[in-house]
């Protein structure tokens, strides 16, 4: 039943806009849930970006960080690092965490330079390279070849680092990158 032009009651008006409010309501609604979930939708890709490139990192540095363990406890392939390649991996192991570090958390940051500071006597001027906290006479007696200038990279034997305290180090730092992936591997 068609209202003839001119004859709207209030009690028309009202019907037609409820019955206009309704997909009015359901549009503004669904634009705002649509909003909602490309936001979720946003931080999740970022999210899973992230982690991806902190997997790629973290990919390149635990080898690297287990050689390093290797060297301070004398096992695995440690008798195949002469000194200079020890320096080597350190630089190695700073240029991946130092050109990455925004990815990682500050926990993570400084466990790692906890671990570099037991490992190396670090800052020592310019132009000089770290020292190792590393034994001497271990490095000395595996290397046949031994180049009597690689003594002065070591530090003294009363500041050389334990192979206890390079493993839990190892560890904290391992364990801090896999939180910071967001994996929860380690167990408490």
């Amino acid at each position: 039943m068609a209202i003839a032009p001119g004859n709207w009651s209030w009690l028309e008006i009202a019907k037609l806009a409820v019955s206009l409010t309704g997909p009015i309501v359901a549009l503004v609604v669904g634009i705002w849930i649509k909003q909602v979930v490309d936001r979720i939708e946003q931080r999740r890709w970022e999210t899973q970006n992230t982690i991806k490139w902190r997997l790629s990192v973290f990919e390149r540095l635990a080898p690297k960080l287990n050689l390093l363990y290797s060297a301070f406890s004398y096992v695995g392939r440690w008798k195949e690092l002469a000194p200079p390649d020890l320096i080597n991996l350190k630089r190695d192991l700073d240029e991946i965490v130092f050109t990455y570090e925004f990815l990682w958390s500050k926990e993570f940051r400084e466990k790692y330079q906890a671990l570099m500071e037991a490992c190396f006597e670090l800052n020592q001027g310019p132009g000089k390279s770290a020292k190792i906290a590393a034994n001497v006479e271990m490095y000395r007696a595996a290397h046949s070849n031994w180049d009597p200038r690689w003594d002065d990279m070591f530090v003294p034997v009363e500041q050389r680092s334990k192979r206890a305290d390079i493993q839990r180090l190892v560890d904290e730092v391992l364990r801090t990158a896999i939180d910071d992936l967001g994996l929860n591997l380690h167990q408490k």
